[in-house]
């Protein structure tokens, strides 16, 4: 069962995973998956570093919430749950360059969807929050 410390090291892990990526992409390798449109098996690191992306707001609302109170993380954690499949959808079905469809494209996608989970978990936790101090 996912529980607050346990949501904590995996987000941390995943945050890490995320940082090292992003160090090795931008020092060490080439850029080649810029230039066409790849397949996945060419451009996996950079579908991992897309994908991981989400780790760091879920680090900062596990960070948050692990001094709220208990429901205030279940209902945290079941949006979290929720949004993480939409993002992972999303991100895996946007192309890896804009076309004339649709234009933006996986660096993006990640790169939005995170921002947007990170302020409607500060606004969800912050109103569950108050909600509950006033009982």
């Amino acid at each position: 069962m996912l529980n607050k410390k346990r949501i904590l090291w995996a987000s941390f892990f995943g945050t890490i995973i995320f940082a090292v990526l992003k160090y090795f992409d931008s020092h060490f390798w080439p850029q080649e998956c810029a230039l066409s449109n790849p397949p996945i098996l060419e451009c996996g690191r950079e579908f991992i570093y897309y994908l991981a992306m989400i780790f760091i707001p879920i680090f900062i609302g596990s960070i948050i919430t692990l001094k709220t109170k208990e429901e205030v993380f279940l209902l945290w954690k079941k949006f979290t749950f929720i949004y993480v499949c939409i993002y992972l959808l999303i991100v895996a079905m946007a192309p890896w360059i804009g076309g004339n469809y649709f234009s933006v494209e996986k660096e993006v996608a990640s790169q939005i969807f995170s921002l947007l989970y990170l302020f409607i978990s500060l606004i969800l936790i912050t109103y569950k929050s108050i909600k509950l101090r006033g009982k």
